[in-house]
């Protein structure tokens, strides 16, 4: 743990891609809470950029334009940033509930193991890391733009989809499913270590202190998981998860540092 000291006020600059404030409304609301942990009186400023990449936003942060960013975890970017050693959903981002038609129902109850699942092909999103996650135990996947991931099921291109539990619960998401005739594939979880961590330059340890204290900080003071569990598409996927008895399929996520592995332990969500 960083040891709490005294900071000078800092303005913490990020970026969001045009539209997608309120996706991103829980990310930006646990950056407020670590903030409002941390020792300082701090600022944050979040420009909306119209057709903003992940791409982009990382040339962004490399050149200041932004000095934090958020991104799904990337061995890459660990190395060449300073990474916010805390995993903002808990790791519940890599447990994934897959989306199928309902023809496909009895074979998957079937399933007990990755080697099971190799016999089916899985849509995934472009320039996912899950994508990349999947690929590496082995599976067939898929990749499309996330837009039209739901539409290429329902057309047949590939077996089934996934989604993390807290996203494909509730929101358009659901509706999507509905619409398609597409159902909540019934008795499994895939689960691999994944989550969402902030960015920052390597330059700019100071900024990647401040945060790190403001996370653990609101972590160990009961703060962050009362945060955490006010959000209704997590509290919705915890009791799911807790309620339903799905059979829990475990993946390797190869690409996870031993660094990162060790620094987090303590905050992945309890098996």
């Amino acid at each position: 743990m960083i040891a709490m000291r005294e900071a000078q006020a800092e303005t913490f600059r990020m970026a969001l891609p045009s539209g997608t404030e309120a996706y991103f409304d829980y990310q930006v609301g646990a950056l407020r809470l670590a903030l409002e942990h941390a020792p300082g009186d701090h600022r944050l400023e979040i420009a909306s950029i119209d057709l903003l990449t992940q791409g982009r936003l990382m040339d962004m942060l490399r050149q200041d334009k932004i000095n934090v960013t958020l991104a799904g975890y990337n061995r890459a970017w660990e190395q060449e940033f300073l990474q916010v050693d805390f995993p903002l959903t808990r790791g519940l981002q890599g447990y994934r509930i897959l989306v199928i038609p309902p023809a496909l129902q009895p074979d998957m109850s079937n399933i007990q193991n990755v080697e099971d699942l190799k016999s089916y092909c899985i849509g995934s999103g472009a320039n996912w890391q899950d994508t990349r996650i999947l690929k590496q135990a082995g599976l067939c996947v898929e990749e499309a733009p996330q837009n039209v991931l739901f539409q290429m099921l329902e057309i047949g291109r590939f077996d089934m989809l996934h989604r993390a539990v807290h996203e494909a619960l509730v929101g358009e998401n659901t509706a999507r499913m509905l619409d398609r005739g597409l159902v909540l594939e019934r008795d499994l979880i895939l689960r691999y270590k994944y989550d969402f961590f902030f960015y920052v330059r390597r330059q700019d340890k100071k900024l990647h202190d401040i945060l790190e204290q403001g996370f653990q900080a609101a972590f160990y003071s009961g703060a962050f998981t009362e945060y955490f569990q006010s959000n209704p598409a997590i509290a919705a996927a915890m009791t799911h998860i807790r309620t339903s008895n799905r059979r829990i399929i475990d993946i390797d996520n190869v690409d996870l540092s031993g660094q990162t592995q060790e620094n987090v332990q303590s905050f992945w969500l309890s098996n």
